[in-house]
């Protein structure tokens, strides 16, 4: 840990090196105003197949022997500007988004079965894009969609973008705090699916897609 000094991750080819781990766990522990001498151990979690936002939990163990923190980060790992960020059925959103408006619920659920937008009726388009134009409403689906549930065993408090062309090399990385990128997604324009910060398509369950840091 006295060796990680570097603030910027160089461009490499395969796994992670030590620049890398520097870099990311520099902004993670300068984001948690925690001083790196006070760290006595860093855990890998298996979260398994869980599904949940997070690829990679991390636990800090404090040199008080007490404390430990445990860090989710997602990775987004694309040579695309849009990647995915969230696959759920329609009734989960109308659960986990609390939404009461029967218009919004039976716009979803028919978007489920119609699996496009196009495919919508023109009054239910209407009324998800005004469900989705209030600001408090938006940064629900955002927040939900990058970080997870409130209740989730472990969401997501950083997101960790990976670009790289079709041959794999890598082009960088660059990590950020979830509430970044989530203010990012909501203060784009409204020319997204819905005005909801992402393009909805559907395979299988409701996919958003969004942008890349």
């Amino acid at each position: 840990m006295n060796n990680i000094n570097s603030w910027n991750a160089e461009e490499t080819k395969g796994t992670f090196l030590p620049n890398e781990f520097a870099y990311i766990m520099d902004y993670i522990l300068s984001n948690e105003n925690i001083n790196k001498s006070d760290i006595s151990k860093i855990e890998s979690l298996d979260i398994g197949d869980k599904k949940l936002k997070p690829d990679v939990v991390i636990k800090l163990y404090l040199a008080d022997n007490i404390t430990v923190k445990e860090i989710g980060i997602s990775i987004k790992s694309s040579g695309t500007e849009k990647v995915s960020f969230h696959e759920r059925k329609a009734e989960d959103f109308i659960r986990v988004l609390k939404i009461k408006s029967e218009d919004v619920q039976n716009a979803l659920i028919h978007f489920q079965e119609v699996k496009s937008v196009k495919n919508l009726l023109k009054n239910e388009q209407i009324s998800l894009t005004k469900y989705f134009s209030d600001p408090d409403n938006k940064r629900k689906l955002v927040t939900w969609a990058v970080s997870g549930e409130e209740t989730d065993e472990y969401c997501a408090e950083y997101v960790l973008s990976h670009h790289y062309e079709n041959d794999g090399d890598s082009l960088g990385i660059k990590i950020v705090s979830a509430n970044e990128y989530i203010d990012q997604i909501v203060s784009q324009d409204d020319s997204r699916t819905f005005n909801s910060g992402f393009s909805w398509t559907y395979k299988g369950v409701i996919q958003l897609k969004g942008p890349m840091l």
